[in-house]
């Protein structure tokens, strides 16, 4: 499976950020994909593995996808529903994980463009400032928003679906807890319903 890796991520010195990184951080999940999650950039455990979403914010998000009856898993059959990729603004770890300058992600975009070009995605789920900012005219916020008028809303693009939502590693608990529930809308938009629990009548078991 083609990845940014094949392009040549890993020899990539468009900025200053690739001084202090480990490695640089490819995408995660199967290319095509029916949905790509964009977040803003490597953490520590990212930066060690080269993988995204692998630390606790991580974790919370690949439950949010399995619950919402999506996957990332790799392999897939052409065509499976459902399938998602994730992403990154930014490739590499920012010192002290700070938040990546607007400099740093305009010269990182080329990655991004090539992982939608190869994803193809129906939607794309922005997770946080930083990714929403990727999709906005000048890359800002509209005057007077805030990330909260973009949660599980549509951003102003004529030629993509993209959503915007809180980052999984929001400080705010009520914030993080609206991943999942957009999860959830992001699914249903492409024809996924969560799996159901069979629900079970204790009186009949024996024991």
């Amino acid at each position: 499976m083609p990845s940014l890796n094949f392009y040549g991520l890993q020899q990539c010195q468009a900025c200053l950020l690739h001084q202090s990184a480990t490695q640089k951080v490819d995408g995660r999940g199967p290319l095509p994909a029916d949905i790509y999650i964009l977040g803003e950039g490597p953490g520590n455990d990212e930066d060690k593995t080269g993988q995204p979403f692998v630390g606790k914010s991580g974790q919370f998000l690949q439950a949010a996808i399995e619950a919402a009856g999506l996957t990332t898993t790799t392999g897939l059959p052409l065509g499976t529903r459902g399938a998602v990729r994730i992403g990154n603004v930014v490739r590499c770890r920012p010192p002290r994980n700070r938040k990546p300058l607007p400099a740093e992600a305009l010269r990182c975009q080329m990655w991004l463009n090539i992982e939608l070009d190869l994803a193809q995605p129906k939607v794309i789920l922005c997770l946080g400032q930083t990714a929403i900012e990727a999709f906005l005219p000048g890359r800002k916020l509209e005057k007077g928003k805030k990330v909260a008028d973009y949660v599980g809303q549509r951003l102003p693009n004529e030629q993509q679906t993209i959503i915007g939502c809180y980052h999984p590693a929001a400080r705010q608990a009520a914030q993080r807890n609206q991943v999942p529930k957009v999860l959830l809308e992001v699914a249903r938009l492409i024809g996924v319903e969560p799996p159901v629990k069979p629900e079970v009548d204790y009186r009949l078991l024996q024991f």
